[in-house]
């Protein structure tokens, strides 16, 4: 992720069974906005690979996707911030996953691009 210029954030909605929308499907839930980021001065993907964020997972919790980030039409990550703060890299050769700290940079950068 680090040094990507564009990206696409995926906003995702509640789980659905393949077919039963005509929205694309992320992992299990539906995408319901898509935003395409070009804009140099954008910081989330620099937050998200930002080591300070995160801990190894401790948490018990079931995460619920409900933001993704595709590079070149490739997913590499998929995370959420509020039922189970967490975030897992599908990039790599083996998935990485995360437990991302409740004070975190992620949230704040996330915010001001979904309110575009």
């Amino acid at each position: 992720m680090r040094g990507a210029r564009a990206y696409t954030l995926h906003v995702l909605g509640e789980e659905v069974a393949e077919g039963d929308t005509g929205n694309k499907i992320i992992q299990g839930c539906e995408v319901v906005r898509s935003i395409e980021v070009e804009d140099k001065s954008d910081k989330l993907l620099g937050e998200l690979t930002n080591k300070e964020n995160y801990e190894p997972v401790s948490r018990r919790c079931k995460m619920y996707p409900q933001y993704a980030i595709e590079i070149e039409g490739k997913l590499v990550a998929v995370f959420d911030l509020e039922s189970c703060p967490r975030i897992e890299y599908l990039a790599n050769e083996e998935e990485t996953v995360f437990d991302i700290k409740m004070e975190n940079s992620i949230k704040a950068e996330l915010e001001k691009l979904v309110a575009k």
